[in-house]
């Protein structure tokens, strides 16, 4: 069992990865869910319980959301493969020719 710290609203919080068959239910639903911060924060919710003081502080940030999202979504994907970064990240700078 893997487990990651995610950071919200200054806070610290860890999150236990998911048995096999609660993983695969989670990412059934939430993968194919049409993603806005409300269905996002749901999503955190359903995965860790644990993180329901923090995403229900009123010193949330968006930004932060984001992260904690993408984070776990790596968690639950069980072959590690590489999720998009989070939106609130800028793409690399690149060199003009």
């Amino acid at each position: 069992m893997q487990t990651i710290t995610v950071k919200l609203a200054g806070q610290e919080v860890q999150v236990e990865e998911l048995p096999s068959r609660r993983n695969a239910a989670w990412r059934e639903r939430w993968m194919r869910e049409l993603l806005t911060a409300d269905t996002v924060r749901g999503a955190l919710l359903d995965y860790a319980p644990a993180l329901a003081g923090p995403l229900d502080s009123p010193d949330l940030y968006d930004s932060e959301v984001n992260a904690a999202f993408w984070e776990v979504m790596a968690l639950a994907d069980p072959f590690g493969r590489p999720l998009p970064r989070p939106i609130t990240e800028a793409p690399p700078a690149t060199e003009p020719n």
